[in-house]
C-alpha cells in the first residue's frame, strides 16, 4: 500500500467516523473513539451528603456555558503552556477552599464557578432516536482536572475557543483574577477596583 492509498483510507475513516464536535484548540473535527477531553463549567457543592461538581446552570435550567471539547494532545499542550506561564505566580490561597486548581494551585471555594476537564471518548449512542446517530461523551477519567476561574478565563481568552468570557458575576477581569467577590465587591458599576 503506497502513501496515497494510506492517506485516502485515513481520510475515508475520518469522514465515516466524524462527529459534530471540533477541537477547541486546533479546530479539527473530532471522531468517534478519538481520545478527547470535555471542558465543563461547574460549581463545587454538596448534594445530599455528597460533594459533587454540579454543572453551572442558567436561570432556564440550561448550561450557563455549553461544554466544549478538545483533542487530548491539544489539551495537554495548552494546559502545560499555561502552567509554565504561571509557575512563578503565587497561588491565591483560601482557607475555606474545597479544591485546588491543577494549573495555578489556587484554592477554589464552594459555590464558585470553575472548570472541570474530563478525559474520555466520543461514542455513538446505542439508543439513537429515529435511527439518527447521537454522539455521547464516555468519561474514562477517575480524577478529572479542576481548573480555577482565572485559569479557565485565560484558557478561553488566549488558547482555546471556548466562550466569550467566563466570570463569577459582574466583576471586571482584574476582579476575577483576585476573586473580588470573596471581599464583598458587588462588581459592575460599583466595582471596588474601579472606584478606588
Amino acid at each position: 500500500m503506497n502513501a496515497t492509498e494510506t492517506d485516502e483510507e485515513s481520510e475515508l475513516y475520518r469522514i465515516i467516523m466524524k462527529t459534530e464536535h471540533v477541537c477547541s484548540a486546533c479546530a479539527d473535527t473530532l471522531c468517534y473513539t478519538d481520545e478527547a477531553v470535555v471542558i465543563t463549567v461547574v460549581v463545587p457543592t454538596i448534594q445530599g451528603h455528597e460533594f459533587v461538581y454540579a454543572p453551572a446552570e442558567s436561570d432556564d435550567g440550561d448550561f450557563l456555558y455549553e461544554p466544549q471539547f478538545a483533542c487530548y494532545e491539544c489539551w495537554e499542550d495548552v494546559g502545560n503552556e499555561v502552567a509554565e506561564l504561571l509557575e512563578n505566580t503565587p497561588p491565591i490561597e483560601e482557607i475555606t477552599a474545597v479544591v485546588t486548581c491543577r494549573i495555578c494551585k489556587s484554592g477554589i471555594c464552594m459555590g464558585e464557578l470553575m472548570g472541570l476537564v474530563t478525559m474520555g471518548e466520543l461514542q455513538c449512542s446505542q439508543r439513537s432516536p429515529e435511527f439518527s446517530a447521537t454522539t455521547i461523551f464516555e468519561p474514562q477519567d477517575p480524577d478529572p482536572t479542576p481548573v480555577c476561574i482565572t485559569c479557565l478565563s485565560k484558557l478561553s481568552d488566549e488558547y482555546l475557543d471556548l466562550w466569550d468570557s467566563v466570570s463569577q458575576g459582574d466583576e471586571c477581569r482584574e476582579g476575577t483574577d483576585i476573586r473580588c467577590w470573596r471581599l464583598g465587591c458587588p462588581g459592575s458599576d460599583n466595582c471596588l477596583l474601579k472606584i478606588s
